[in-house]
């Protein structure tokens, strides 16, 4: 063998791309590779030392879980920290929905695929409430209080 190549699909992908190459004698692969999807699916490819053939291995298929954390508090006070109404690993979810409502119930933001972006510049400080559905396997809905300090 002249060398090995990994390739990827991921869940939304229609075919494999290149992910990385290997040397002859590699017996393991390190990468970071679960951050960009839900379901990975690897192939490698032995391309022989002649160059003039090439083998195709089996298929490994991997799933890999992204649980959100979602803040209770945030302050859009333009001092460039904490700005926006983060929510870790939100942006895998596209389907997503998250709705703040405030405290008489009425809707002070929406978004289909939310992707942290809220900066909380049309409402006062205070305290709201958050719905978010990530619409993804039966996964339930998320809901709290958030304290939005200017």
């Amino acid at each position: 063998v002249k060398r090995y190549e990994v390739w990827r699909k991921l869940e939304d992908d229609s075919t494999y791309s290149f992910f990385k190459e290997m040397a002859a004698d590699s017996r393991s692969l390190l990468a970071t590779v679960a951050t960009d999807a839900f379901h990975h699916r690897y192939i490698i490819r032995a391309i022989e030392l002649s160059g003039d053939s090439e083998s195709w291995s089996n298929n490994i298929d991997l799933e890999f879980e992204h649980p959100v954390f979602v803040p209770n508090v945030f302050t859009p006070n333009h001092d460039s920290y904490n700005h926006y109404f983060e929510i870790r690993n939100i942006g895998l979810y596209k389907n997503s929905r998250l709705i703040v409502l405030d405290r008489w119930g009425m809707p002070v933001f929406e978004a289909d695929g939310y992707q942290n972006d809220w900066d909380a510049n049309a409402v006062s400080s205070g305290i709201y409430y958050y719905l978010l559905s990530l619409n993804r396997n039966e996964l339930p809905s998320l809901k709290g209080p958030l304290s939005i300090i200017k």
